[in-house]
């Protein structure tokens, strides 16, 4: 492993500390995003430690996932404007 790699890896996230940020943002409405920024992590990281103890047993709630929505009027009047119809 190079010294890069090393350098980019973060800290391990504790198990209770990870528990408490999760059932914070639970109780918020947030989404496993907020928790990442709770932590200070990447979202991928959550869902990965979010997986893991659920496979393991534990029962942390599900979380709002971010959802993008598109603007289906808002993009279309876009592209006309664009095309100059």
């Amino acid at each position: 492993m190079s010294e890069t790699t090393k350098e980019i890896k973060r800290p391990r996230i504790d198990d209770n500390v990870f528990v408490k940020a999760w059932m914070k943002v639970h109780a918020a409405g947030g989404t496993q995003s907020d928790v990442a920024t709770e932590l200070g992590c990447t979202p991928g990281g959550v869902t990965g430690k979010f997986k893991r103890l659920a496979k393991e047993g534990v029962n942390l709630p599900e979380l709002g996932r971010m959802k993008k929505r598109v603007d289906v009027e808002g993009l279309n009047g876009l592209i006309q404007s664009l095309m100059g119809s």
